[in-house]
């Protein structure tokens, strides 16, 4: 994959989020992309910048992109976040998972 789209598979991802919670929580933004090779820690950071206490490693060739934009994640309830780690597969083009980095807040399901 390329840098570009790696980004459009972001902003989509976003933008779907967005749609589904009605209303844009922040402008989508990238704060860094990085191509990471397999089995490479990578350690994050949070809201303020500071490297958190989470890290992980994948077993493929992955972009792992820091974002700001809306994101929501439902279980049994939905929580919604500003701010993103997302891993994306190189070969597939696959979000393969996420980790909310900014505050989070609960919104109501509708069924």
């Amino acid at each position: 994959m390329s840098v570009g789209e790696v980004e459009q598979t972001i902003r989509a991802t976003i933008a779907t989020d967005a749609a589904a919670v009605r209303r844009e929580i922040r402008p989508f933004r990238l704060l860094s992309v990085r191509l990471v090779a397999p089995f490479e820690r990578v350690r994050t950071f949070g809201a303020d910048d500071e490297p958190s206490d989470l890290s992980f490693s994948t077993n493929a060739t992955t972009w792992v992109v820091r974002a700001e934009g809306t994101f929501r994640d439902c279980a049994s309830t939905c929580s919604t976040y500003w701010l993103a780690v997302v891993v994306v597969d190189d070969s597939r083009g696959q979000i393969v998972g996420r980790h909310a980095a900014g505050p989070m807040t609960l919104d109501r399901v509708d069924h």
